[in-house]
């Protein structure tokens, strides 16, 4: 009887020393899922970091190439900008159109001013009145030759233009006491008037006609066109 007690107690003694805690039991050993240990976390962790990372050095990439300067314009090149141009800025291009009044200079040093423009149904003076069932523009127009040849005031030299389509002058251009001639010189250091007549289907109050000045002259100076209005 006392053998067998001393039995069961060994056998309780050896159970209980392979359950201590202190000893690690063949399920912590090997049956702990990889998702519960330590080192799985570290490995998410910088991963999850690396990503973050990278996203915030692409937005910051994309934000430097969108963001051009104020005044700037992308061309659609490789790293090229064009400043924007501001139409009421004196030193953004924008041309000037010649009207009546405004004096008017070639490369030559000839200058042209349209003193006055009349729309009419007759034209000339001294010699011969002509009529027109269409409309006459005639245009009063001062010459100063600042150049070191004479000037010719031929009236071919001139010529009105509506868009596309060109008029040359009437007949009765020369009609009149200072109209247009093969005859009227203007020499270095001179300023006159003259007047040239065109025929047309509107008035210039309708329609913007220009005049070019200077074209075809017998020095063959460069032409300068004037708004009629």
């Amino acid at each position: 009887m006392d053998d067998e007690k001393k039995n069961i107690l060994s056998d309780s003694e050896a159970n209980s020393e392979k359950n201590d805690g202190n000893t690690p039991s063949k399920r912590n050993n090997n049956g702990v899922p990889f998702y519960k240990k330590w080192w799985f976390w570290v490995i998410i962790a910088v991963v999850v970091l690396a990503l973050i990372g990278g996203i915030a050095g692409g937005t910051s990439s994309d934000t430097d190439k969108n963001d051009l300067s104020s005044g700037q314009t992308d061309t659609g090149l490789d790293g090229g900008t064009v400043p924007d141009n501001d139409s009421s800025d004196s030193g953004s291009g924008t041309v000037t159109e010649n009207k009546i009044g405004s004096s008017v200079s070639n490369k030559a040093g000839v200058t042209f001013k349209v003193e006055k423009v009349i729309d009419s149904k007759t034209a000339g003076k001294s010699y011969y009145t002509y009529s027109t069932d269409a409309n006459f523009v005639i245009v009063t127009i001062e010459i100063t030759n600042n150049s070191d040849k004479e000037y010719e005031a031929n009236p071919y030299n001139f010529t009105l233009k509506r868009d596309s389509v060109e008029y040359s002058h009437h007949t009765s251009t020369y009609a009149y006491d200072n109209g247009m001639s093969a005859l009227n010189g203007v020499n270095p250091g001179i300023t006159k008037t003259f007047i040239v007549v065109f025929e047309t289907p509107t008035s210039s109050a309708t329609d913007e006609y220009r005049i070019v000045c200077g074209s075809g002259g017998f020095l063959g100076l460069d032409a300068v066109t004037i708004l009629l209005k």
